[in-house]
């Protein structure tokens, strides 16, 4: 026979198994209902039949045409051409500045490449009418010069005879003298007395001289015309020697000469 505590525990038992509730049924039910969703993946296609395809042909593809925008007047149109050739040399000398900036910081203060730049810079303010500034400019082109193709470089003189003009320009006839006495220097040096390219040196200074004799930058000239004397003697003489007498150069030196003997005795 079976216990109490037998009928109890098989009461229990059964009551733990028993069927879930209507609730639970029809959910489950619903979810079996529910299809199955599956993703489509396209299969991979390789690079060697993409290149296979023909390109695009856009040029069958019919454009609008753009609308006419009128341009913008220039900055310069209402100006004279001087005044637009000043603001264009004002616009020139800020990118050279700038340029000169950059080149000092890549390669130094002293490369050869600023002497360039400087020498450009230089007569760009000359036009502008910034002597003073122009002569410092070509002034430290000069000492570029020199650290890079010696002291006696011929290189040099271009630069050295635009500090003329600029001193010329504000009347400072002492130091263009000065510079034009230091390009002769120069040069005689460079190439030497007997040298054929030194003729136009010669005559060069010489015609400074008698400018300068006129101008009276001189208390006493008598120096300066005895200099002037040599000079195209000395021009004359090298023309003789070189091409000789035939040359139509030597005809004329040998007038300058009189015309220096002439100043001399006056």
């Amino acid at each position: 026979m079976f216990s109490l505590a037998a009928l109890v525990s098989v009461l229990s038992t059964a009551h733990a198994q028993e069927p879930a509730s209507d609730a639970a049924v029809a959910a489950t039910e619903e979810d079996r209902s529910t299809p199955v969703r599956i993703l489509h993946f396209e299969p991979p296609i390789s690079l060697a039949k993409l290149a296979e395809q023909p390109a695009l042909d856009l040029s069958a593809v019919p454009t609008a045409p753009l609308p006419d925008v009128p341009e913008a007047p220039s900055v310069f149109a209402d100006l004279d051409p001087q005044e637009q050739a000043y603001l264009q040399r004002l616009q020139d000398i800020d990118s050279y500045e700038q340029a000169l900036e950059e080149l000092e910081f890549q390669g130094g203060a002293w490369s050869a490449q600023i002497a360039e730049e400087l020498a450009t810079l230089g007569s760009l303010l000359h036009q502008q009418g910034d002597y003073e500034e122009s002569i410092e400019i070509f002034d430290r082109a000069v000492h570029v010069n020199r650290v890079n193709y010696g002291l006696y470089s011929p290189e040099q003189i271009p630069l050295v005879e635009k500090m003329v003009e600029s001193h010329v320009a504000l009347g400072q006839w002492k130091e263009a003298d000065e510079q034009q006495q230091y390009a002769f220097y120069v040069q005689n040096k460079a190439y030497g007395a007997r040298d054929p390219r030194m003729i136009s040196v010669f005559q060069n200074l010489a015609r400074w001289n008698v400018t300068s004799f006129y101008r009276g930058i001189d208390p006493d000239p008598s120096q300066r015309l005895l200099q002037t004397y040599l000079l195209f003697r000395a021009a004359a003489d090298t023309v003789e020697a070189h091409f000789g007498q035939r040359d139509p150069r030597y005809i004329e030196l040998l007038q300058d000469v009189a015309g220096a003997s002439d100043m001399m005795t006056r």
